[in-house]
């Protein structure tokens, strides 16, 4: 046991001592902040985890999924409060900062985190050469994701056992709706609340940028859209394709036809107020 400490506490030091050369001479995203990086911004349930995995395919990228906890946080609370940008704008230099650049020489770094999703004004001027993907999935099939996944629950039996859960979007909360009218939606509207509010608000960011800095890839055309917008941007081989990768399934399915048939209902209540620009067909 004391030869295993000794071994692990070596391997600590080591990374200590590394990481610290590495921040001397400016191996942080701080110091590299003018080379390429991806982002990609989505609800979550789109395929957030998959889109790592295929960028991951080629050499030319090293893709994470949500490794930068903070976010969670940082994220709802720029939501909820957004005379607090200053603060959280400079908790995000502080992040930067310190966090070691994981790509080798050449290396395209792509982060696909849900809670990027109103960082864009942000990441867009910090990073200087930043390319963003809008990954979005039909309204139908998304909702249905949320729900096999609890989110949104009745207020009564909502949980926030971890930090996802805490700090969820409200619609009261991000002051779109008042308590009263958030209070009264049930879960497949407060579910289907969170995919317009998210993607259209993703969709405006993008829209006052320069086309050529972003591109929009669908769950249901996902392969096709990948081979199209990344290999044309980053000039891949001709002979290189993407190839379909389904991770994160949901473990739970909805069998019910009422539940079903109740996500389908709610979308055309609402049809006229959705963000439907990627989906024509589920326009009324």
């Amino acid at each position: 046991m004391a030869i295993k400490k000794i071994k692990n506490r070596i391997k600590v030091v080591k990374v200590l001592v590394e990481n610290y050369f590495l921040k001397l001479f400016g191996y942080t995203y701080k110091g590299k902040r003018n080379q390429p990086i991806v982002f990609i911004l989505s609800t979550g349930r789109c395929g957030s985890t998959s889109i790592k995995n295929v960028f991951n395919q080629h050499s030319k990228f090293i893709a994470f999924h949500e490794v930068i906890p903070d976010l969670i946080q940082l994220s709802t609370q720029l939501a909820e409060n957004a005379n607090r940008e200053k603060e959280i704008y400079s908790k995000l230099d502080a992040i930067f900062s310190e966090r070691i650049w994981e790509g080798k020489r050449g290396e395209i770094i792509v982060h696909s985190d849900h809670r990027l999703w109103n960082l864009v004004p942000y990441l867009s001027r910090y990073f200087k050469h930043a390319f963003f993907i809008h990954l979005i999935r039909n309204p139908s099939d998304s909702v249905k994701s949320y729900i096999q996944r609890d989110w949104h629950l009745p207020t009564s039996t909502e949980t926030t056992i971890n930090q996802f859960d805490k700090y969820r979007l409200y619609g009261d909360k991000v002051h779109a709706m008042p308590v009263e009218a958030w209070e009264h939606l049930n879960q497949t509207e407060r579910c289907l609340w969170y995919w317009n509010y998210v993607n259209t608000a993703i969709a405006k960011d993008l829209n006052s940028l320069d086309i050529n800095t972003w591109g929009v890839v669908k769950l249901e055309t996902f392969i096709d859209d990948m081979n199209q917008v990344i290999k044309t941007k980053f000039q891949l081989e001709a002979d290189f394709f993407f190839k379909d990768e389904i991770t994160n399934r949901s473990k739970k399915e909805i069998k019910s036809d009422a539940i079903l048939a109740g996500i389908e209902k709610t979308i055309q209540e609402r049809n006229e107020d959705l963000f439907l620009n990627y989906y024509p067909n589920y326009k009324q």
